[in-house]
């Protein structure tokens, strides 16, 4: 993807996420109207903050006549915050450097252990200095979770990647 073309993307991505503010959790835990709509054509009942990023690149995609760059991998990236975050980054780059984060960026942190499967994303939409980012993410807190904008010091967190349809070259 050119950087013209990227740069349209990720201003895209961050519109489709902030569209979504408020939406979330309404028929029990993981559960509900919005779920199902993040998590097509899977039910809902699983955890969301994947489905719900990857339901916005998707938006950003067909809002600018592209094909997602994540369906490489198909739907079974909505499942998974670190298998999503890879595929954004097979797309484009993936890198650990917050200096290098701008929005529309997913930032992907562990959950659990570090080597551990599971994880959590979010998708960037301002960042301050090296470190401070603000975000928007679904599946965050208790029920009823909704997608929500949220700040994170990103040195006091367990950052496993960022990922963006950029290429960046160190």
């Amino acid at each position: 993807m050119d950087s013209l073309t990227a740069s349209r993307f990720s201003a895209a991505v961050v519109d489709a996420a902030q569209l979504e503010l408020g939406h979330g959790e309404s028929e029990g835990n993981n559960r509900g109207l919005h779920i199902r709509r993040f998590m097509a054509p899977y039910p809902d009942g699983s955890e969301w903050c994947a489905g719900f990023a990857s339901y916005c690149l998707d938006l950003a995609a067909m809002k600018l006549g592209l094909a997602c760059p994540v369906d490489v991998l198909g739907k079974s990236v909505k499942r998974g915050a670190k298998a999503l975050t890879r595929a954004l980054g097979s797309a484009g780059t993936l890198f650990t450097d917050p200096a290098w984060a701008m929005p529309g960026d997913l930032v992907c942190w562990h959950r659990g252990f570090p080597g551990s499967w599971q994880g959590h994303v979010g998708i960037v939409v301002q960042v301050e200095g090296r470190s401070i980012l603000t975000t928007i993410e679904g599946n965050t807190g208790k029920y009823p979770a909704v997608v929500r904008r949220l700040r994170h010091d990103i040195t006091k967190e367990r950052l496993y990647r960022f990922a963006t349809v950029r290429k960046i070259t160190p």
